[in-house]
């Protein structure tokens, strides 16, 4: 594995970016619940095609600003409702979801450690059954 050695100029360009990045990541913590709000709405009105997508901007955005937790769940949620548009909505499912995310949010729970991991995929392969 060779290592990439950047320019003072790339450098520089980095550090600004990472700045960008902490500074945007301290607030972080509103969107996501704004994110739940927002799933919430979708889910309740029907509207799957958003909560899908909601979910894949909260997947998308939670690693970048240092909740790959959220990363995870959002992702595992998006699979789900993709099933759900396909067949039927399952509103105990969503509850489950919906307040893992909360939870997550309200206990700071920004990392995922193996547990957490786990915990998890039994609950997704729990649902499937």
């Amino acid at each position: 594995m060779t290592k990439v050695k950047f320019s003072r100029r790339q450098q520089d360009m980095l550090q600004k970016a990472q700045k960008i990045i902490d500074a945007e990541a301290t607030g972080y913590v509103d969107q996501l619940r704004n994110h739940i709000q927002s799933l919430k709405k979708s889910i309740e009105t029907g509207d799957i095609t958003q909560a899908i997508q909601t979910c894949h901007h909260m997947q998308g955005q939670a690693g970048t600003f240092g909740w790959p937790l959220a990363t995870e769940i959002a992702g595992w949620f998006k699979r789900i409702l993709t099933h759900q548009q396909k067949a039927s909505i399952d509103d105990k499912t969503n509850e489950v979801f919906l307040n893992c995310l909360e939870n997550m949010v309200e206990n700071n729970l920004k990392s995922h450690g193996k547990d957490a991991l786990k915990l998890i995929q039994n609950l997704e392969a729990a649902l499937q059954k």
